[in-house]
């Protein structure tokens, strides 16, 4: 799926619906969605410039932004940048957030610029929800690291682990078992960034 934003453009995975514009989104956002078995899917796609520019040489920037703001139902998983293959700059960060009945949802946020010096990006932010039979991750990895010895701690933060705050990433949330756990929202999440990086 191809976007155009004025001389901004985004190759999207063609598994995403495109939905009709509603009053309430903003004027300038598309909003796509993806439903699966584990997942529920909401992206929304817009330019942004100024100070809603995220700083594309300064992760840790970002991730002691996360750190600052994150409450007792939300959690730093991940924030990163690189370079597309077509060599635009992007960054990303993946925060979590219990949700209000059961299960969570990761909240990307991953914005692409068109060139270097540009004062203006394409950000892609999607909630990918957590439904079905919430928690089966979690459940069969835990079992598996409590019979490991010398596992480390389950819950620690990715970046600082003397930071203690908020609802802490756990052993399950890491990339490596995204391949056992395909349509997990967090899996479903890094796929995307992969794929935005490898098309545009």
């Amino acid at each position: 799926m191809n976007l155009d934003f004025q001389n901004l453009h985004l190759n999207l995975p063609d598994d995403l619906q495109k939905l009709v514009h509603q009053p309430e989104d903003p004027a300038n956002a598309i909003m796509l969605e993806k439903e699966t078995a584990q997942a529920e899917i909401l992206i929304k796609v817009q330019p942004v410039s100024g100070d809603q520019l995220m700083p594309f040489d300064d992760p840790q920037a970002v991730v002691d932004a996360i750190h600052a703001s994150v409450n007792d139902r939300q959690g730093l998983i991940e924030v990163d940048a690189g370079y597309t293959v077509s060599n635009k700059d992007f960054i990303y960060s993946i925060v979590k957030s219990r949700q209000s009945s059961t299960g969570m949802v990761y909240i990307l946020t991953l914005q692409i610029l068109e060139k270097v010096d540009a004062d203006t990006a394409v950000e892609v932010q999607g909630w990918f929800r957590e439904i079905g039979s919430t928690g089966a991750r979690d459940a069969l990895v835990h079992d598996q690291w409590a019979a490991e010895e010398n596992a480390g701690p389950w819950f620690e933060d990715p970046y600082d682990p003397d930071f203690k705050e908020g609802l802490l990433m756990n052993q399950s949330e890491a990339e490596a078992f995204d391949n056992f756990f395909p349509l997990h929202p967090l899996s479903e999440a890094r796929r995307l960034i992969n794929a935005l990086a490898d098309t545009n």
